[in-house]
Order: structure tokens, then sequence, then C-alpha cells
């Protein structure tokens, strides 16, 4: 029940994607989005009828704002995507119990523009604990799996939710309840080949979580201290970023143009 190599995640970024992987596409509504992600499930399909989907909040968001949602709307949980998928789809929810430790990933991956541990390997950069990022990261991640559990809720489904941390555990584990849940359930995990990527946490992600929490401990007096003083350190990293993902974005660009050549 292998998925094919290509999933509907990368479709997706046709639409919200970096500029290098966006395609030109005329107003969006809901009907031609509703034909776009079925044309992507015929695409990334295999002879067995399986295919991926993959989306981040953050990319139902933009998906939103495309389809006029206003971003201060109350409503803006975009329910009405449920509507839009083919009505077999299977919904897997993959949550993670550690929330600090997810967001030191995020604030590290946007910091380097490093997005996978290939990535990671050949990163020449540094990385700076920034306070602000990760408190404003934890916050965003908890809003988000709020607007999913909403989500489910609102449109009656009940998803697999499959824990990050028992993935690492047992990965073959979690992919036989995966492979029973969309339909499969004499797949045979064991057939399922290594993963090609490692975990991209090291230690100075525990020295981050410790410092993070070390400063959370404080009093609200301190707190803000540290939230004021950080705010400087945010916005300098926040322009480095830029300036590494436009440099990111140009040398994708540039490979991609080598390989049609």
């Amino acid at each position: 029940m292998r998925p094919g190599p290509r999933v509907i995640h990368e479709y997706v970024l046709e639409l919200v994607g970096r500029r290098d992987q966006r395609k030109k596409f005329d107003a969006l509504n809901n009907d031609m989005l509703r034909k776009f992600l079925q044309n992507a499930f015929d695409r990334s399909r295999t002879p067995n009828g399986v295919a991926g989907f993959k989306l981040m909040w953050e990319q139902v968001r933009r998906l939103a704002l495309k389809l006029g949602y206003p971003a201060n709307s109350q409503r803006f949980g975009f329910h009405e995507f449920a509507t839009l998928v083919p009505e077999t789809t299977c919904f897997i929810w993959l949550t993670r119990r550690q929330r600090v430790r997810q967001a030191v990933s995020l604030v590290k991956a946007v910091q380097s523009q490093c997005w996978n541990s290939a990535e990671q390997e050949r990163f020449k950069g540094f990385y700076v604990f920034d306070y602000v990022a990760l408190e404003k990261t934890t916050q965003m991640l908890e809003e988000h799996d709020a607007m999913w559990r909403e989500f489910f809720e609102h449109n009656a489904i009940e998803p697999l939710e499959v824990v990050y941390e028992d993935v690492v555990h047992d990965r073959r584990a979690q992919l036989q309840r995966i492979a029973g849940f969309v339909g499969f359930p004499f797949a045979v995990a064991s057939d399922i080949g290594d993963n090609q990527y490692r975990q991209q946490s090291e230690v100075l992600n525990e020295l981050w979580v410790e410092r993070f929490e070390h400063i959370r401990a404080l009093g609200p007096g301190l707190r803000s201290l540290y939230w004021a003083l950080g705010i400087p350190r945010w916005l300098g990293l926040r322009a480095l970023s830029k300036i590494r993902a436009a440099r990111r974005v140009r040398r994708l660009s540039r490979e991609k143009w080598l390989e049609r050549c």
C-alpha cells in the first residue's frame, strides 16, 4: 500500500510553496481547489489505488487566504476543506507530546533553512538561542493543534492519531496501524525499507530546551525582561533567515535548471 514517490504535499506546494515551487494559477475558488486536489491524487496514485496526502496547518491558512477568507475571521479554521477532498480520504493526525522540543527543531530549521537531516549535515553556519522565537513557535504549534482538533470535531471526523515519539520508538508498528486504518490490515510492515533520514535532534537541542524551561520557570517580571531584551535578536535572526531562504531558493532553482539541461 505504498504511496507513489511524489505525494500531494508536493503538489500543494504548487499553490502555497516557495517561489521556485509555486506555479501560476488563476484566482482560486473551492471548485478549482477540489479539482486540483483530485488531480493531485490521480497523479500520485499507485496501481493499488493509494495516494499520499500531507498538509501543515500553515498551508491550510495560506489556502484559506487564497480562497478569500479574511485573516482575522473567527472561521479561519477553513472547515470546508473537508468537503474538497475525495469522500474516501482518511485523516491521519501526526502530533507530538514534547512541544518545546518540536519548537526547538522548527526554530533551528528556520534559522538555517535546513529542513531535513541531509541538508543539516551540509550546513556550515551557526545557531543562536532565541527565546522570543521559541516562545512564539511553541504558542503557534499549540494553536495549530487546537485548530486541527476543532477541524476534526466540526466535521465529525475521527482521525488516526499518530504520535511522533511513538514513530521514533517503533516506526514499523505505527506504519502497521496506518495500513490498517486506510484499509490494508494485512499489509506487512516488515517489507518497509529503512528510513532515508535521521533525527535532526542533537545535544544543542537539549541545551536549548533546558535553557528555555529555566527562563519559563522564572517570575513574570524576569520573563518579560528576557522577552524585551530578546526582541532585537529575534528581528536580526529573522532577517538572516530570510537571506538564507532567498539563497536556498536560488540554489534549488539553479539545480532544477541544470537537471533540465
